[in-house]
């Protein structure tokens, strides 16, 4: 899974989402639908709230204890009857040995029994939109007769990522970006300013907070000279191949495109201060912003030299 999360005790403690509070309430008394749609952004409690959905349903007093056997074994992500998918690409699977935590697999070993201990088996697949086609295609046709000991529930960040075909299989829980009182709730100790940049999402809590981004924000703020851009122009490209070479160890909190999207924003969120003094240098964020994601191959390191390039003119104007 991707971004922010945090295990909530009950949905009580689900913040800023009263209509997907409400459907989930409803669904904690009535019979459950085949498929869950939880849709909406990411770091908008969609993970958490699935968690703690299916752990009411699972404890024996309806109220996710936290002290029952079902709701420690949920806790300790031991529970038989919940099956959390990766959030990696979903694949079909081989036809005779398929791996696990793919279609096929969930078809065969897992589908065509009975849950081991609940009422109900809940399979949980955190990012719907990396099912792949023929993954699709089969896991469509589960969904046409669902079993009726099984229920699906999937998190997307737009619906538009899921096809029509899925969508009309499925109830969709809405999720929307958290309103300010909330993420200040959600996130004590962290000052205004810090909160403006969580826009709404708690994804990038913890990499805001962190010492590097804190050190970002502080060269920002310190430019008053072409030297200082070309430092942190220097400074940025280091951590860059940093977090490359640390990847597989997991020791960076962010590089690439979050790098440079997480700086230009700390960037413009400082410049805009005094957005007429600042304005070419904020014409040149916004026009490498818009050209950030071009895939093209060795796109990235001629649009960061052009940003300097037109950062250190507007500096010396």
């Amino acid at each position: 899974m991707t971004g922010f999360s945090t295990t909530l005790n009950h949905f009580t403690e689900l913040k800023g989402q009263p209509r997907a509070l409400h459907i989930l309430n409803q669904y904690l008394t009535r019979p459950i639908p085949p498929l869950l749609i939880f849709a909406g952004p990411d770091g908008t409690g969609k993970y958490s709230a699935a968690e703690v959905f299916v752990r009411t349903l699972f404890c024996d007093t309806r109220s996710a204890c936290g002290q029952c056997i079902p709701c420690r074994k949920m806790l300790k992500g031991e529970h038989p009857d919940y099956i959390r998918f990766p959030a990696d690409r979903v694949k079909i699977g081989d036809r005779k040995k398929p791996e696990d935590f793919t279609i096929r697999w969930l078809i065969t070993s897992r589908l065509s029994y009975r849950p081991h201990e609940a009422e109900m088996r809940f399979v949980l697949f955190p990012d719907a939109s990396a099912i792949q086609d023929e993954a699709e295609t089969a896991l469509l046709k589960t969904l046409e007769e669902p079993p009726e000991h099984t229920r699906f529930i999937f998190l997307v960040s737009d619906l538009q990522l899921l096809k029509p075909t899925v969508i009309s299989r499925g109830v969709i829980v809405p999720f929307q970006l958290l309103p300010r009182e909330s993420i200040r709730e959600l996130s004590p100790g962290i000052d205004e300013s810090t909160l403006d940049l969580l826009g709404g999402s708690l994804e990038n809590q913890s990499i805001i907070t962190s010492t590097l981004f804190n050190d970002l924000r502080a060269r920002v703020k310190g430019i008053h000279s072409r030297l200082d851009l070309v430092e942190l122009e220097k400074w940025l490209i280091d951590q860059e191949k940093g977090a490359e070479k640390a990847a597989d160890k997991q020791t960076e909190p962010f590089g690439g495109m979050r790098l440079w999207e997480l700086a230009t924003l700390a960037w413009i969120h400082e410049l805009a201060q005094e957005p007429e003094a600042n304005r070419r240098k904020l014409d040149a964020l916004f026009s490498f912003k818009e050209r950030l994601h071009n895939e093209m191959p060795g796109y990235q390191p001629y649009s960061t030299s052009l940003l300097f390039a037109a950062l250190i003119q507007a500096e010396g104007a």
